[in-house]
């Protein structure tokens, strides 16, 4: 029986890297017998890494906007491609069955005759909980302070780990859980999450895995050490509050925002930014009281480790963002900043809107 292998984030541990490192990797990981199908992935201007419109097709989501399109081209792209292993992967399928309970989507690939293993990725909520937050605010989507927006995710389904593990268990369907952790930073989640498929996949003796991970291992592109600083995030925060003053706008009128902020403090040579920093002992401590004993059960049963041994003892840091501790020099560069970022990321949101009216306009 063929293999379907979904990788379904979770989300902050790596996907974009990981879909990105599939798509360019494609016709060689193909040659091995392995697609990862274009199908939902080429349906707008630009091509997409990952499968979440094919999900939402797929499942009848009420919020695809494509039809039984992608799911048509995923059947005629597997009846028309020799493979034996199926790699899908797209965040939104964690969602869909770890936050909405659907788990329409590994039942459909199961259909098509796939024996389907899923492989999910999990990382400290605490730590999650910042990488969330700040992913969140330079998307421009919430303005909401990082206290509040802690307070309605720590606890959520999405950082409950034994209970998705039960949850694949009930279904009777076969997960593997792996740790985003400093062993998985150091090999990077491309060549981690290749090993783990390889050897999910089944047919390639050690030897040929090794030689296959030793190629793609060269096709890797570089990484990029980004952080987040403190001065920008409370820019993006400022200018998301005013933006979204009225309802969170679509994702594609703001999607393009940040690259502003990031380009206008480029040009600002006169101030000194910090890493941004809210993985408090507090944090650590409201995470630990939500999860740990749960977190514990869950790594003895997947991994046969402790949870601490996996990824170690969290390290708090000092707070710094402007809204918790105020530093006065960050203040003031940010006061001086903020007019001239706001002016360049409205005049840029005007252009954006004008881009997406224009089709809908010539229709």
């Amino acid at each position: 029986m063929r293999r379907c292998i979904i990788h379904t984030g979770l989300h902050k541990t790596g996907s974009s890297s990981l879909q990105n490192f599939l798509h360019l990797n494609s016709r060689r990981l193909l040659r091995a017998g392995i697609l990862y199908p274009q199908a939902g992935r080429h349906l707008g201007r630009k091509p997409a890494t990952q499968h979440q419109f094919l999900v939402r097709s797929a499942t009848r989501d009420p919020s695809n906007l494509h039809g039984d399109r992608p799911r048509l081209e995923l059947e005629s792209e597997i009846a028309a491609t020799a493979h034996e292993t199926l790699i899908v992967s797209a965040e939104y399928i964690s969602f869909q069955m770890f936050g909405a309970g659907n788990f329409a989507f590994p039942d459909y690939l199961a259909s098509l005759g796939y024996r389907v293993v899923l492989v999910t990725y999990v990382r400290p909520q605490a730590e999650m909980v910042v990488s969330k937050y700040t992913q969140r605010v330079k998307n421009m989507r919430s303005g909401e302070s990082f206290a509040a927006f802690a307070d309605a995710v720590l606890g959520s389904r999405m950082h409950r780990y034994l209970a998705m593990r039960e949850a694949l268990a009930r279904r009777g369907l076969e997960g593997v859980f792996l740790p985003y952790n400093a062993a998985l930073r150091r090999e990077g989640i491309e060549l981690n999450f290749l090993r783990a498929a390889l050897e999910l996949e089944g047919r390639l003796d050690a030897d040929g895995r090794a030689r296959l991970v030793e190629e793609l291992s060269r096709r890797v592109p570089p990484r990029r050490n980004e952080s987040t600083g403190t001065i920008e995030l409370a820019l993006c925060r400022a200018i998301a509050r005013e933006i979204n003053a009225d309802g969170a706008l679509p994702q594609a009128q703001t999607q393009v925002l940040y690259n502003v902020v990031s380009s206008v403090l480029k040009r600002s040579w006169s101030y000194r930014d910090q890493k941004y920093s809210m993985l408090t002992a507090d944090l650590i401590d409201r995470a630990e009281a939500l999860h740990g004993a749960d977190n514990r059960r869950f790594a003895l049963a997947e991994w046969g480790r402790g949870w601490e041994e996996v990824f170690g003892r969290p390290e708090p840091a000092p707070a710094n963002d402007l809204e918790v501790a105020p530093a006065p020099a960050l203040l003031r560069s940010f006061e001086r900043l903020l007019p001239r970022v706001r002016r360049q990321v409205l005049k840029r949101l005007a252009q954006r809107r004008a881009d997406i009216d224009a089709p809908r306009a010539a229709e």
